[in-house]
């Protein structure tokens, strides 16, 4: 499974990070912005992962 962040389809609501941190984590330090941790999370990830589409 390869997964992107589409930034013009972004509403910069959080859920994404909310529902698969493991793979949208949402950094503080970057204001809060959602960041993709790798194109290619774990197997295990690809359920949540799908659902913050």
């Amino acid at each position: 499974m390869k997964v992107a962040i589409q930034g013009a389809a972004c509403v910069a609501s959080g859920i994404c990070g909310f529902i698969a941190p493991k793979v949208f984590p949402n950094r503080e330090e970057i204001g809060g912005i959602v960041e993709l941790l790798g194109p290619n999370p774990p197997q295990t990830e690809g359920d949540v992962a799908r659902e913050t589409e």
